[in-house]
């Protein structure tokens, strides 16, 4: 294995350990906490992510999103709606590469009382986080992996967003 797959394999760990930690740090304090939503009905009310404002627990969120689906999270007074993934550049598995790729998202960005706010966010290049009304927003996973030879659908892209406070 040459220094530059042991690197990108290193990489590759981090990330998945990071998004693991975050993913458990971040999770509801019970299922019945989350309501979700079905992601093709494009007229149907927000998907309701966490506990009422007074069961509130941390100051992070992650969630998944898929293409065309709003996630409403309640204690945050946020609203984030997938436009869609504008770019994806990422190294396919299997392919060695000088660089890992970015995918870029176009998300839509809402809360009572706000402005709406149309953002582009990036995984590899700037910006990688946007702040909207005191809120921090960022990817931490993009599903599914990406394949030599292979598009990926924007419906079947599955990503996880982190909001913050």
């Amino acid at each position: 294995m040459t220094r530059l797959q042991h690197i990108r394999r290193a990489s590759e760990t981090a990330a998945l350990i990071l998004a693991l930690t975050t993913t458990l740090a971040a999770a509801p304090a019970h299922v019945s906490d989350v309501k979700r939503a079905p992601a093709r009905d494009q007229g149907s009310a927000p998907q309701e992510i966490g506990p009422p404002a007074s069961e509130r627990i941390g100051r992070t969120r992650s969630f998944n999103i898929r293409v065309g689906q709003t996630v409403s999270l309640r204690p945050f007074g946020l609203s984030v709606r997938l436009m869609s993934v504008t770019e994806d550049s990422r190294c396919p598995v299997g392919v060695e590469c000088v660089w890992a790729g970015n995918v870029r998202l176009s998300l839509r960005l809402s809360s009572p009382g706000g402005a709406t706010r149309r953002v582009s966010l990036n995984t590899a290049t700037e910006p990688t986080e946007v702040v909207y009304r005191g809120r921090r927003v960022r990817i931490l996973e993009v599903r599914p992996p990406k394949r030599e030879g292979r598009n990926i659908r924007q419906r079947d892209y599955r990503i996880r967003l982190e909001v913050s406070l």
